[in-house]
């Protein structure tokens, strides 16, 4: 599917992951999309026919992927879960890869050729549970000190997280 065409944004809930993968869908497509937060445990929003979908760092179990299909007019998955890797096998809507995060999947998706974003890579570092980047705990904690809005974070620096980082990691000790 063209990134473009995308009209529905499905992100894993409440994980600056999910969250970042929907941040890269929204730098592309602004309002012109409608963002959804879907979690673990729960049916999927229910959508219109003609909606054309991205689920980004997130899945459903293969029986709802396959029904959704059929009712939705397109949909792309993108998802690197060791939980999804069974169920997204052999979908030819669907990429997986465990050694990428959800956001800089969608990153690359709908923006083939730039570079990831710093802010992209912490949060990957901290998804992957790598933590190889300089600061990356700093970053993480401060990241989950602000709400999950798009105005917000598009103006966050890794810079002024990792100050912030700093205070916050020492109240924690």
């Amino acid at each position: 599917m063209d990134p473009t065409q995308v009209t529905h944004v499905l992100y894993h809930a409440q994980c600056p992951d999910g969250f970042g993968a929907a941040l890269a869908a929204w730098r592309v497509l602004g309002d012109t999309a409608v963002y959804l937060p879907v979690a673990h445990g729960e049916a999927p929003p229910d959508l219109p026919a003609e909606a054309r979908v991205a689920i980004v760092d997130f899945s459903y179990t293969r029986d709802v992927i396959l029904g959704m299909r059929e009712r939705l007019a397109d949909m792309v998955i993108l998802d690197h879960h060791k939980t999804a890797e069974e169920e997204l096998a052999g979908l030819d809507f669907a990429t997986f890869d465990m050694h990428k995060s959800g956001a800089r999947m969608a990153w690359e998706y709908w923006h083939p050729d730039e570079p990831v974003p710093e802010l992209v890579a912490y949060i990957e570092d901290k998804d992957l549970w790598r933590w190889e980047l300089p600061q990356s705990k700093e970053v993480s904690i401060a990241l989950h000190a602000y709400p999950m809005d798009f105005n917000v974070w598009s103006q966050l620096t890794v810079a002024h997280l990792k100050i912030e980082g700093v205070a916050l990691l020492r109240l924690q000790d």
